[in-house]
C-alpha cells in the first residue's frame, strides 16, 4: 500500500533502536505485541502521539516510556518507516 510519507533510513534506525525488541525485526510482533508493519501512516502517527500523552487512556502503557525518548520528528520518521514495511 502506498503511504503519504516516504520511509527514510533515519526511520529504520529509530525502529531498530526502539521498536524491534517487542515488535520484531519485521514489525509483525510476537503474539504478545501487535503487528504494526504496513499499518497506515496516519493511524500509526495518531497512535504514537497517543502514547506521547495525547490520549489519557494510554498513559499506563509501556509504550509511553519508549515514546518519551523520541521527539516529534522521530515519531514521524518511525511512523513512515513502519507504514512502509510489508
Amino acid at each position: 500500500r502506498e503511504q503519504p510519507v516516504p520511509a527514510t533510513a533515519e526511520g529504520e534506525k529509530i525502529y531498530q533502536g526502539f521498536c524491534f525488541t517487542c515488535h520484531q525485526k519485521d514489525g509483525r510482533g510476537d503474539g504478545n505485541y501487535p503487528r504494526i508493519a504496513g499499518q497506515p501512516y496516519e493511524f500509526l502517527l495518531k497512535t504514537l502521539n497517543g502514547f506521547a500523552g495525547a490520549d489519557e487512556d494510554r498513559k499506563n502503557s509501556p509504550m509511553t516510556v519508549i515514546i518519551s525518548n523520541m521527539n516529534e520528528k522521530q515519531i514521524k520518521e518511525v511512523a513512515a518507516y513502519v507504514a512502509s514495511m510489508p
